[in-house]
């Protein structure tokens, strides 16, 4: 990115220097030399735009694939929770009679 900056800089002072000195020679090799210069720079602004959004598609799809997998463990993890509470409840009623029919002899 300098180096091409500094080409540019380069290019333009030719071109002053032609201006100055009424060599109409410079002055069209200067700004010829900036053209080119300039829309070497453009090409390369759009490679680096489209490399980053080819990037940023990426990681875009990679967030999204996490989210949905996030997603299906969650709600593996809420039927379990949901399993887990259940067979405490039958824990806790089993104890319960079992309490019940032993008339509290079990806690003891």
């Amino acid at each position: 990115m300098f180096a091409a900056v500094g080409a540019l800089i380069l290019t333009v002072r030719v071109a002053s220097y032609g201006v100055v000195k009424g060599s109409r020679a410079f002055t069209l090799i200067g700004l010829l030399a900036s053209v080119s210069v300039g829309i070497a720079m453009a090409f390369r602004a759009r490679d680096s735009i489209q490399t980053a959004e080819s990037a940023f598609g990426r990681a875009l799809a990679d967030a999204e694939r996490t989210r949905d997998e996030l997603a299906d463990v969650n709600e593996d993890l809420a039927r379990a929770n949901a399993q887990i509470q259940a067979v405490n409840v039958a824990y806790a009623d089993l104890l319960n009679l079992t309490d019940e029919q032993t008339h509290g002899r079990c806690a003891s």
